[in-house]
């Protein structure tokens, strides 16, 4: 079987992200990823482990639409004029990228949460996609477990390290309602992966299964967490990411030809505009972003996938 582009894509990502493992750290009973702690040949290694689950049984496509079926056959965006009018949880049901992941790691369950915008990000409950059992969720929310749960306190406590629900219940018992609701639906041992910018956890993807998952699997899911959550959250980005920033069309066709390698000039030139409405365009996007200068503004849109 040949690899398609998608394939490439995802073994340059855990290639590169291998450098990335997990040790017990000391920050809360949760596991902190230390940099550098596998060597080259150490993270290839890692990667060899699940290779041959892509290579035999996965055929990769990033493009490839949702089996026929599933919410995303047609657009699952069309009826909302606006981020705000999304409801703020999603049913996510056979997304071919994660049943993919599946087989290289088993799990049961699937949380993907927070957006990396002000307002919907992590911690804050305005963007969740999840499998997790409706009525688990129903009952969940009823009883307000949120606010009391060990694990979601540890998780929303800011810590950039693995947080492992049997560690946490080690040192912060949980309550009898929250333990009846885990194992009457089979929502357990979760294990959330924090997706970071720079300093800020934006968002989080979480994992359940019957069984822990020993340490290879953590070290497997803290690489494919965050092409797990880009993968999820990128309709909603594209859709709705310009809108909630405020960009201005102006501001994005000429961060768009900015990005292209253009100046100010040759920007003015392409878009009709005057330079100094260009350079007062950018200057814009740069405030609206939080970077500092042009370049920083152009890598930030195309991380946040708001420019190609």
């Amino acid at each position: 079987m040949s690899a398609t582009p998608g394939a490439v894509m995802m073994t340059a990502v855990l290639i590169r992200g291998s450098e990335r493992s997990v040790s017990r750290g000391s920050l809360g009973s949760c596991r902190q990823p230390k940099k550098g702690c596998l060597n080259w040949r150490g993270a290839i290694n890692l990667f060899l482990t699940y290779a041959h689950h892509f290579l035999a049984f996965v055929n990769l496509d990033f493009n490839m639409p949702y089996p026929s079926g599933a919410p995303s056959s047609a657009d699952p965006l069309g009826p909302y004029v606006d981020l705000q009018s999304v409801p703020r949880w999603r049913r996510l049901t056979a997304h071919p990228f994660i049943e993919r992941m599946r087989l290289a790691v088993a799990f049961d369950y699937i949380a993907v949460s927070g957006l990396d915008i002000d307002g919907y990000r992590f911690g804050q409950a305005a963007s969740i996609d999840s499998d997790f059992p409706p009525a688990f969720l129903d009952a969940y929310a009823a009883d307000g477990l949120f606010t009391s749960d060990p694990f979601v306190l540890a998780a929303k406590g800011g810590s950039d390290g693995i947080v492992i629900e049997s560690e946490i219940w080690k040192t912060h018992e949980p309550g009898q309602r929250l333990l009846y609701l885990t194992r009457t639906f089979k929502v357990q041992n979760r294990t959330l992966f924090p997706v970071m910018r720079n300093e800020i956890m934006y968002g989080s993807v979480c994992f359940t299964r019957s069984t822990p998952f020993d340490e290879d699997e953590l070290n497997f899911l803290s690489l494919v967490a965050g092409p797990i959550h880009t993968t999820v959250t990128e309709p909603l980005m594209k859709r709705f990411a310009t809108g909630e920033m405020k960009l201005s069309k102006g501001e994005l066709a000429c961060l768009w030809q900015a990005s292209r390698g253009l100046t100010s000039e040759e920007i003015a030139t392409a878009t009709g505009y005057q330079q100094e409405t260009v350079n007062s365009y950018i200057k814009s996007a740069v405030k609206k972003l939080g970077c500092s200068n042009r370049t920083q503004a152009i890598a930030e849109a195309i991380r946040r996938r708001i420019i190609p």
